[in-house]
């Protein structure tokens, strides 16, 4: 009965959230009418199982994208865009070691329908990243992450090779740590360094797929499974 309560409790409070260019962040969100603004206000809200965040289709944003919170099983907590048009997009700062949209120790999350770039202009790492998502290095880990549909491109350090820091754990859709459960379709990689799609792990993670996607013009690997085991 407890159970059966905290799953009925759990779908009664999940709410969508509406993110719009255009929108007013002293609005609560809760409509396209009245739809937030920035991914600021987006990364200072606490998530719960169930929600869902979007993002209304042609809009643009710039910064870091990097909401808290985690779903649960039957429930996980939904990126993905509203209304007809284009992918929305989000542009990275392009600066060192920067990441566009990142989980850590985060689960049951599903992103879906997203435009990520992250080009930087000046200064000089080969450590940016588009998509991130790092689990421990020990324990369980996280699950259930699910990428589709995204668009990743434009990922690039001005230095390339020759920066001392080129490393193989960045890239266009990088996952680190133990991370199970996962799902990375349809997406399109494009134009990123180092590696396209990567997940990286001393302990090795089960079911992870990579499915039906598009890597093209990247610098180092297109896609690597390193530490993975069981379907």
């Amino acid at each position: 009965m407890f159970i059966i309560c905290l799953l009925l409790y759990v779908t009664a409070n999940a709410t969508n959230y509406y993110i719009s260019s255009s929108g007013n962040d002293a609005s609560d969100g809760r409509s396209p009418a009245a739809a937030w603004q920035t991914l600021a206000k987006v990364n200072a809200t606490a998530f719960q199982p169930g929600d869902k965040i979007l993002f209304k289709a042609g809009g643009v944003w710039s910064g870091v994208l990097a909401p808290p919170g985690s779903g649960v099983a039957g429930k996980p907590i939904v990126i993905d865009k509203y209304g007809k048009g284009v992918l929305p997009v989000i542009n990275g700062p392009g600066t060192n070691s920067s990441t566009v949209f990142s989980l850590t120790n985060q689960s049951y999350w599903e992103v879906n329908n997203l435009e990520i770039t992250n080009m930087q202009t000046s200064g000089g790492t080969a450590r940016l990243n588009g998509i991130a998502v790092a689990g421990p290095n020990s324990g369980t880990g996280v699950n259930h992450i699910y990428i589709r549909n995204c668009y990743v491109h434009d990922v690039n350090s001005i230095s390339r090779e020759s920066d001392p820091d080129f490393s193989k754990g960045c890239g266009g859709i990088i996952f680190t740590g133990i991370t199970n459960d996962v799902l990375i379709k349809g997406c399109h990689v494009k134009n990123v360094m180092v590696e396209g799609i990567r997940n990286s792990s001393e302990v090795k993670c089960a079911h992870f797929v990579i499915d039906s996607n598009l890597v093209e013009d990247v610098y180092g690997d297109g896609i690597v499974l390193h530490g993975v085991k069981d379907h």
